[in-house]
């Protein structure tokens, strides 16, 4: 694989797992950061004294051996700087979301467009291998026709102060959903928590009504004492159970033996079929991230967490704020 020097924007909580996985890619030749606070600053320094760390945005912008960057700063400055890295004729990787708006991700991916540049989001879930797993058995058919999906994603903080807990937590299952359905949500309806006193939801139920009659709900909360990372997957044959916090890490398929049959004990009525699973030794989704990043800049290749992507999952979450705002009334997409 050839070479490629890369700038990391923003070096906080997660600029720096962005940071620390880049450095065990063999792609990337230069790693240099930047980030407005000092602090942050002096800290890289301190932990990384072979890292380059630019003195402003404009000398990254004007430094031509960086061709492409990762964006890991607050949402509201997203627009902004890729942007300005898409003009100075960068290859960007911005987490998610891409923008507040949808008009916002259309106008970074024109700009992309035009100057011939790859234009990826950090949808990591879509590579996570478990994931891509569940899918193909969905294709195979191994659960039927779906009829519902269920996400649980609770934290316990991190709180966010620029944005709510849908564009921050409820992101990664819009995404997840959308890739496994392969469409997009008819109509959402939202309800919002405020426990925290703050102007953004600490807590939100989302339900999505998907082509086919498919139902998806999605819970999102940064206040929930418990990490969990759930996902449910509904048909008509059997379903699927991931549990991301399991110490296995491996999603589950039960197959409807004959559910409504009197004639056959409750213990055999379902049978459990555990999909591949990947240990430790696997890497992670983010490294799969950073490397499809490299290879779509190196083989001139569309990401498959493309621009479209994000414009696509900040639709459905700007549906769900109007949906909020409006009680959770039901809003179409």
């Amino acid at each position: 694989m050839l070479n490629l020097n890369i700038a990391i924007i923003g070096c906080g909580y997660w600029g720096q797992k962005l940071l620390e996985t880049a450095l065990n890619i063999d792609a990337f030749t230069s790693i240099k950061i930047y980030d407005s606070n000092v602090d942050v600053v002096n800290l890289i320094k301190k932990k990384y004294p072979q890292i380059f760390c630019y003195p402003s945005f404009e000398e990254l912008l004007n430094d031509h051996n960086t061709t492409a960057v990762m964006v890991a700063t607050e949402l509201k400055q997203h627009f902004y700087l890729c942007e300005q890295l898409l003009q100075a004729n960068k290859h960007v990787l911005c987490e998610k979301p891409l923008a507040y708006t949808a008009k916002e991700c259309n106008q970074l991916g024109v700009i992309a467009n035009k100057n011939s540049k790859v234009l990826m989001v950090g949808h990591t879930y879509l590579f996570n291998k478990t994931i891509k797993e569940i899918k193909s058995a969905l294709i195979k058919n191994n659960v039927g026709s779906i009829k519902h999906l269920s996400f649980q994603r609770f934290n316990y903080g991190p709180v966010r102060a620029d944005t709510d807990v849908v564009y921050d937590l409820a992101t990664h299952d819009i995404s997840i959903a959308i890739f496994l359905l392969e469409s997009l949500p008819l109509s959402v309806s939202a309800n919002a928590n405020y426990i925290l006193g703050s102007i953004h939801a600490d807590s939100c139920n989302v339900h999505l009504k998907f082509p086919n009659n498919i139902c998806v709900d999605i819970s999102v909360s940064w206040v929930e004492p418990n990490k969990t990372r759930i996902i449910k997957i509904i048909g008509d044959k059997g379903s699927v159970y991931f549990n991301e916090m399991s110490a296995d890490n491996k999603a589950v398929i039960y197959k409807y033996k004959s559910i409504l049959s009197k004639d056959i004990d409750n213990n055999e009525k379902l049978k459990c079929i555990n999909l591949k699973r990947f240990n430790k030794t696997t890497t992670s989704p983010l490294h799969n991230e950073m490397i499809h990043f490299a290879e779509c800049i190196l083989n001139n290749r569309i990401p498959e967490s493309n621009w479209e992507t994000a414009h696509n999952v900040v639709k459905v979450i700007e549906a769900i704020e109007k949906s909020i705002v409006r009680n959770g009334r039901t809003v179409k997409v």
